[in-house]
């Protein structure tokens, strides 16, 4: 008697064992509607987070300060500036064998030349010149340029592209339109609109032309035009 009870004893304990192996834990029921909008509704509840919003580029006309007489220096002009070639104040000049790009005509009539308000080490100077000033009437082109470009454009974080005056590289049927203190190229135009934007690359020129390493969309803080 006491192994037949034992034995019982030890299968009773696994059918229980397995019962509660085989027993699903009861789901709780679904909460009413009514209490469900109250939830979502309620002022407590977490709001969804939101992505940081990118601030408006700030566009500037720029104007230049009339440097002190002792700046002066002697040169000429030869045509209007490729930098800001939409704008009829500005030209292309030399002194001696330096290209200076865009030289500033004042309302006084006086020139300006180096001025550059990204950079507070820029030296600004008076242009003395013996010839008449080019006068060439703004094309069609040069002014819708002026709608979708800068002579300088600075990114959030300071970084600072120009407009390339020379011969440069292309990609994708679009000029390398800029040069940056980062080391990357701005290609084509930039992209007007409350927060311009503009395509930022890298890479290589070869034989095959421009191949690029890095293609990105970034946008940009302030455009001096």
């Amino acid at each position: 008697m006491p192994k037949r009870f034992t034995l019982f004893a030890a299968l009773a304990v696994v059918a229980v064992a397995l019962v509660a192996c085989d027993s699903e834990p009861e789901e709780a029921p679904p909460a009413s509607p009514s209490v469900a909008a109250t939830s979502e509704t309620s002022p407590t509840a977490s709001p969804t987070a939101q992505p940081p919003a990118i601030p408006p580029t700030e566009v500037i006309r720029y104007v230049t300060a009339k440097p002190d007489p002792s700046t002066a220096q002697d040169g000429s002009c030869f045509a209007r500036s490729a930098a800001l070639s939409w704008r009829e104040d500005t030209y292309r000049c030399t002194v001696g064998n330096s290209i200076h790009d865009p030289c500033f005509a004042l309302p006084d009539g006086a020139l300006v030349c180096g001025a550059n308000p990204t950079r507070a080490e820029a030296k600004p100077f008076l242009l003395r010149v013996s010839a008449p000033l080019p006068a060439q009437p703004l094309n069609a082109a040069q002014i819708e340029a002026g709608k979708k470009n800068g002579w300088l454009v600075k990114l959030p974080d300071g970084t600072v592209c120009g407009f390339l005056t020379g011969a440069t590289a292309g990609f994708d049927g679009k000029r390398i339109n800029y040069g940056c203190t980062d080391g990357t190229s701005i290609l084509g135009d930039l992209n007007p609109g409350t927060t311009w934007t503009a395509r930022f690359v890298t890479g290589s020129v070869g034989p095959s032309g421009f191949t690029p390493k890095t293609d990105e969309m970034k946008p940009l803080a302030t455009v001096y035009q």
